[in-house]
């Protein structure tokens, strides 16, 4: 087995708490799960590893804005194939702790709100007329 491990500066003001864990899960759970994937908040003093895929891991890191983590892989060199994920996740979860994590959550919840208020809209205008054609 190989290691990819990778840093990144926690760049959100708020640090990684319960909405950007979700987020950095989700883009782990998207990947073959036949990674171990693990962080660990080594700035200002080094954290025990967690499990990149458990919310409640990612939140135990306290990690604040200026904290640096680090993610690290574990993959079959062998497997060329495979390896390429790797780096996608790798970059991936890179861009996130990067980023403003916070704004990507609010984008995501807003497109989540807009769907709902769709169904909504569709069910109160256009439920009433099939339900009346059924009688």
């Amino acid at each position: 087995m190989a290691y990819k491990i990778v840093e990144a500066e926690v760049r959100n003001e708020k640090g990684i708490h319960a909405r950007p864990s979700a987020l950095l899960v989700r883009s782990c759970l998207k990947h073959d799960k036949k990674y171990t994937i693990t962080a660990r908040k080594i700035s200002p003093e080094i954290s025990d590893e967690i499990d990149a895929r458990d919310v409640m891991g990612w939140m135990t890191l306290e990690a604040y804005q200026g904290s640096r983590i680090q993610v690290k892989i574990e993959y079959d060199p062998k497997n060329n194939e495979k390896n390429s994920y790797v780096d996608k996740l790798t970059a991936e979860l890179v861009k996130l702790i990067d980023s403003d994590l916070d704004e990507i959550v609010e984008r995501y919840a807003r497109t989540q709100s807009n769907f709902r208020i769709r169904i909504i809209h569709f069910l109160m205008n256009y439920l009433p007329h099939f339900l009346r054609r059924g009688k």
